[in-house]
Formats: structure tokens, C-alpha cells, sequence
């Protein structure tokens, strides 16, 4: 995955504790035995891993939903301070959403490949909720590919001293442009040059997002006045 993942391990880590714990406790019991076919092991194991991550997922839409409520209103005091910037946690929670759907597609065509009788009594409430499941997330993801679903809209202010500033603090690697999404809007306030503003919005336009140039207008002494204007 190519965004950090640090923070699920609070989860992960003492669930995988436990797990080592009991199989030590019990080594001699396995869901599958030692002349289990491949085939059932690869339907086993994909969708152990399948429901795995999108368990993880789940928590992480939860730690996401925390951490839009808090800031939002103005209290990213607490745990809310390790977590990465929201944009992040948003494409980190769609990343684990998209390999958890291919793992469940693995386990979908596999156990139809490979067993008897997928709707067979035993095995029918597993195939109804994995299909359903399955369903679900092919929408979300459609979804967020096709129409760019996501969260709510940002949009970012920017106001900054001088030209070289504007470029690094907007256009910079790790500038605002960089971190912004389809549809968010980037509003420059800074009194540029016009060719750094034209940049920026072609920059902006070819990401998806709406730039807004309105530079302020008035300097130190109209700030302690209030007689900026935009």
C-alpha cells in the first residue's frame, strides 16, 4: 500500500498476539488438513485475507468518520494529532477497500471453481452474504472511479508572502495542489504574479480541481484596520 497503515496495528497487532497464543495452545487442531487439495487452500486462504482487510477497512472508515467530527469542530486535540491528514486516511480506507474486493473476487471464483456445491445448506448463508458483499463494494468503488465519491469537498486557502513562497507552498511536492483531490477548491489569496496564477489553475484544472485566484489587497496596515479587500 502506498499510504501509512501505522495506526491500524493498535487493531491488528493484538489480534494477531492472540492468534499465535492459541496456536501454540492448540497445535494439533487445523481448519484444513494435511492432505487438504491447493485449490481449497487458495479459496481458504483468499478469503480469510479478503475479510481481513476489509475488517481493517471498517475500522479505518470508523477512525475516518472520528477524525472528520473533530475537526470539523475545531477539537484535533488527542489521538486525532497522530492520525495522518483526512485526504490520506480517505485513500488509505479506498486502497484496502480495492485489494480487499480483488482478494474477495479471488475467493468468489475459486469456490465456485473448486467446491462441490456453493449453495449447498451448510455453505448458502457464506455464498449469499459474500456475493451481496461483494456487490456492495463494486459499487462503492465503480462508484468512486467513475464519479470520484468521496468525502465531503475541502476547500483550501492559501495566502502567502511572495512568488517563490506561493509556488512552493501550492505547487511544491508536498505543496497544497499535491494533496488536494478531484473537486476540492484551492482558493490563492496571495498578490502574485499573473503567470503563477495561470499556472495554478492550469495545474489545478488538470487534477480536477477548481482554482480560484482573489488576491488581498491592502498590506499590514489595512489588516490592522479591517479594510482589507479581495
Amino acid at each position: 500500500m502506498s499510504q501509512p497503515v501505522d495506526n491500524l496495528a493498535i487493531l491488528a497487532l493484538p489480534v494477531a498476539a492472540i492468534t499465535v497464543m492459541l496456536d501454540l495452545r492448540f497445535p494439533g487442531q487445523r481448519l484444513l488438513g494435511d492432505n487438504a487439495d491447493w485449490s481449497l487452500g487458495v479459496h481458504v486462504l483468499t478469503s480469510m485475507l479478503a475479510y481481513s482487510l476489509l475488517t481493517l477497512a471498517s475500522v479505518q472508515a470508523i477512525l475516518l468518520a472520528v477524525q472528520n467530527h473533530y475537526l470539523r469542530r475545531h477539537h484535533p486535540g488527542g489521538f486525532i494529532r497522530a492520525l495522518p491528514p483526512l485526504q490520506t486516511m480517505e485513500s488509505l480506507l479506498f486502497e484496502m477497500i480495492s485489494i480487499g474486493f480483488a482478494l474477495l473476487s479471488v475467493s468468489l471464483i475459486t469456490g465456485f471453481l473448486y467446491l462441490d456445491d456453493m449453495f449447498a445448506q451448510h455453505l448458502v448463508h457464506k455464498t449469499v452474504l459474500s456475493i451481496a458483499a461483494w456487490v456492495a463494494f463494486a459499487v462503492l468503488l465503480w462508484g468512486r472511479y467513475r464519479f470520484g465519491w468521496r468525502g465531503r469537498k475541502a476547500a483550501i486557502f492559501a495566502i502567502v508572502g511572495f512568488p517563490r513562497d506561493v509556488r512552493e507552498v501550492i505547487l511544491g511536492e508536498s505543496g497544497a495542489l499535491a494533496g488536494s483531490g478531484e473537486g476540492d477548491i484551492l482558493v490563492d489569496m496571495s498578490t502574485s504574479e499573473p503567470s503563477l496564477a495561470i499556472e495554478i489553475a492550469e495545474q489545478a484544472k488538470a487534477k480536477g480541481v477548481y482554482s480560484v485566484d482573489a488576491p488581498v489587497s491592502g498590506g499590514d496596515i489595512g489588516a490592522r484596520e479591517a479594510r482589507l479587500s479581495i
